[in-house]
């Protein structure tokens, strides 16, 4: 049998060995990302923490945001656990707005103007009330195909009616989700960040989401769509590169406020 020396011996060399794994497993268990996927690729995201506290980060830039908006005193935001959409503007059921945002995509970006964005792009949701135009909208869709199906105008023409109303519903989503990435980055621009970083965030949910997708090839990653995303907001690289246009456009703005 081994001493108590010896034991002790062999139990600290096998944790020297052994903590620097555990403490890499730890961060990438942080990123929300398994050790699987990162072994799996070349590029996988890494946690860029330049802050202290999530949560705290998160306060900050919303409160420089939401001050140069219209939007403060009636705009709640968040870390919710449950929101695995990047970021969601909801009704709060105590009044105003409520922005859930997920935390997995926070942790991979590496500084505040991509954090920012994402942060400036639900604000623009609750500005402009998107949610209540957007079920304005699905609601008279919804009793117009409700008074065609009462009418005999057969099988195939209803169906097709179903077909165009589908797609002009991803079409009023895409234009909604146009103008939030838009107006996001002159929304950043009046708070005092730096839009032209906000295309970044792109790369880094591309990066994210492709280290999920152990067997997409590399040149893929900014294609990658995300459930129904592409439909309704564009693929990646559409967005990252409409953020870019905004972000000039915002740019010029703010140097030539007489126009």
């Amino acid at each position: 049998m081994l001493s108590v020396r010896r034991r002790f011996i062999f139990f600290f060399a096998a944790a020297v060995l052994v903590w620097p794994q555990f403490r890499a497993h730890a961060q990438d268990a942080r990123c929300g990302l398994t050790q699987d996927c990162l072994d799996a690729v070349d590029e996988a995201p890494v946690c860029v923490a330049w802050y202290d506290d999530l949560s705290a980060e998160v306060d900050r830039i919303s409160s420089l945001l939401l001050g140069a908006s219209d939007v403060a005193d009636s705009v709640n935001v968040q870390i919710l656990p449950w929101v695995r959409t990047w970021g969601v503007t909801m009704q709060n059921p105590l009044g105003g707005f409520l922005i859930g945002l997920e935390r997995r995509v926070l942790e991979v970006m590496t500084n505040e103007h991509e954090m920012a964005f994402l942060i400036a792009h639900e604000i623009v949701h609750a500005q402009k009330d998107h949610g209540a135009l957007r079920q304005k909208f699905f609601n008279f869709q919804d009793s117009l195909l409700n008074s065609f199906s009462a009418a005999p105008i057969g099988v195939s023409a209803l169906l097709a009616l179903q077909a165009d109303f589908a797609n002009s519903r991803n079409q009023f989503l895409l234009t909604q989700e146009t103008e939030a990435d838009c107006r996001a980055a002159a929304l950043m621009e009046a708070a005092g960040f730096d839009s032209s970083q906000s295309p970044m965030f792109f790369r880094r949910i591309a990066d994210l989401r492709w280290s999920e997708k152990t067997n997409a090839p590399l040149d893929s990653r900014y294609e990658i769509v995300i459930d129904e995303s592409a439909l309704t907001h564009g693929s990646l690289l559409t967005r990252l590169q409409r953020v870019e246009r905004c972000s000039q456009a915002a740019q010029r703005t703010l140097a030539q406020p007489g126009l």
